[in-house]
């Protein structure tokens, strides 16, 4: 079941992002000044075969692959996502519902409407 996370960065106001992960899930949401969400990052499969659904406010939803990166010298790798658009898997949708019970029904909902619609597509 996803679970709120304490943000560990003082830039972000945590009025503006909410953070949410269990043991394979996680799921960030961005908020505007009006408290509407402005964007969505939901990271299926921690750890193993990571996969990302992300959708920005004026932008196309999109489902792909995270990739490891490219390490460069002196520096912390960091993970990348693909810029190949893959299909969002139907299973993919009834995983979060079925993690997401505990976040706000209008949270829950609107990234449901969001997920369905790249289905859709």
């Amino acid at each position: 079941m996803l679970k709120p996370l304490l943000n560990d960065r003082r830039l972000v106001n945590e009025d503006y992002r909410r953070r949410f992960a269990d043991g394979s899930m996680s799921l960030t949401l961005w908020f505007d000044e009006a408290n509407e969400i402005l964007g969505v990052e939901i990271i299926f499969d921690l750890l193993l075969d990571e996969h990302a659904f992300r959708w920005i406010r004026n932008g196309k939803a999109r489902y792909v692959k995270v990739d490891a990166g490219v390490e460069k010298p002196t520096r912390h790798s960091k993970q990348i996502l693909s810029v190949q658009n893959l299909i969002l898997p139907l299973s993919r949708l009834e995983d979060f519902k079925a993690r997401s019970a505990n976040l706000s029904p209008v949270w829950r909902d609107f990234i449901l409407g969001k997920l369905t619609e790249l289905i859709g597509s």
